[in-house]
């Protein structure tokens, strides 16, 4: 262990939320897609044009060359973006953001937090009764066996016929 000590109020990690969230975005970038992240605008903290403030969720794009003057705080990722011609200042907290996408494919990263919060508000409902089978049922009647293939014809042909099915 080194007795090296970081100067008083320096930041010497990162933290999980910001990491994940940069490490993907930088990821998909470096892979030549174009990042997007999908952004519950209800969650408290979310400062956006107020035309996206009206819908739920709105995807970013957040590609280098969309986005200018990002800044990876703690808990929240600022960037300007420019909408009808004009930079805005956005503001996204890290659990705001419920997944992230790789523009124009169907591949989306889910954010853990927001998989857990979908976890907490699912309803558990018990299977209805009589539909489940108990694990020592007795296992089910074989199948009936195929009947025996028809023996060649006598013309000289090699084809085998059969009947490879039931007649349902």
């Amino acid at each position: 262990m080194s007795n090296v000590k970081p100067p008083e109020g320096a930041k010497i990690t990162v933290g999980y939320d910001q990491f994940l969230v940069s490490s993907h975005i930088y990821w998909i970038e470096s892979n030549g897609y174009k990042p997007h992240i999908l952004v519950d605008m209800r969650y408290p903290g979310v400062k956006a044009p107020q035309q996206f403030m009206k819908q739920p969720v709105t995807a970013f794009n957040m590609d280098g060359n969309a986005i200018a003057k990002v800044r990876w705080e703690n808990d929240r990722v600022e960037f300007n973006a420019r909408f009808n011609g004009a930079d805005q200042r956005l503001t996204i907290p890290y659990h705001a953001i419920m997944a992230i996408q790789f523009a124009h494919t169907s591949t989306t990263i889910a954010m853990p937090w927001h998989v857990r919060k979908m976890a907490e508000e699912v309803e558990m409902v018990p299977l209805p009764e009589g539909k489940v089978e108990p694990a020592d049922a007795p296992p089910p009647p074989p199948a009936e066996p195929d009947p025996e293939p028809t023996p060649p014809t006598t013309g000289g042909s090699n084809v085998v016929q059969g009947q490879f099915g039931k007649k349902r």
